[in-house]
């Protein structure tokens, strides 16, 4: 039976927290479930309502609950964890967790870069590029924003095919033979601005992941950048 030890070293309020992390993750409570009031919580533990709400802070605070002014306390959906140990497709990964994959395309045209994108792919200032700009969710729900810039000199159909359907490079390797041979990425916190939060349903202002992936194929390089929710994504590596 669930308790709170009032006699042990460990603080209640952490006490608290490890109990419903447990329920969460086993899954004994599911995302956007209800959970008991402030009040309810303090009667049954004989605790502070001080204590319940440093608890629900730390669990919001670590992506576990949301609230919702004048209605309560839930479950917030569970965190996507990406591996970055081994490459990775968004798609894939979510169909692992059991979620399902979608794309919106908002932008998708032929261009000729800026020098930056230029240098990126190792292309002439010349060169024209295909600019693919993507909101990717997860169940229906927008959880980021994609932009890929792919050589047109190796992919010059490119633009024939509809890509809203599937991931990227699974398409590539299938239809233009595609080998990928090493990729690189970066990580850096940034704040939410307005097209964004537009986009992502998502504040102004929060923070989100900027990632920068620059892809090595046989004959070409991909570089793409997303902006992923914060509250929806944890990155991790495994170290030897």
């Amino acid at each position: 039976m669930e308790k709170i030890d009032k006699d042990s070293l460990i603080p209640i309020y952490y006490q608290l927290e490890e109990m419903f992390i447990k329920k969460i993750e086993s899954e004994e409570l599911i995302p956007h479930q209800s959970l008991p009031s402030e009040r309810l919580i303090c009667e049954k533990y004989d605790i502070s309502r001080t204590t319940v709400r440093q608890a629900f802070q730390d669990l919001e605070n670590s992506g576990y609950i949301y609230k919702v002014r004048g209605k309560g306390t839930f479950v917030a959906d569970r965190i996507i964890e990406f591996n970055i140990s081994k490459f990775y497709s968004f798609s894939e990964e979510m169909k692992k967790i059991g979620k399902k994959p979608s794309s919106k395309i908002l932008n998708f045209e032929k261009i000729i870069p800026d020098p930056k994108i230029s240098r990126k792919l190792q292309i002439k200032s010349s060169d024209y590029v295909f600019v693919l700009k993507r909101i990717r969710y997860a169940d229906g729900e927008a959880i980021s924003i994609e932009q890929s810039y792919i050589p047109y000199f190796r992919y010059k159909d490119l633009d024939l095919y509809d890509l809203s359907k599937q991931s990227l490079y699974s398409f590539l390797i299938e239809n233009f033979n595609s080998v990928f041979l090493h990729a690189t990425e970066k990580f850096r916190a940034v704040a939410t601005n307005e097209e964004e939060s537009t986009l992502l349903n998502y504040p102004i202002g929060a923070p989100s992941i900027l990632i920068e992936r620059v892809v090595i194929e046989s004959s070409s390089i991909i570089y793409s950048k997303a902006i992923s929710r914060g509250d929806k994504f944890s990155y991790s590596i495994e170290l030897n």
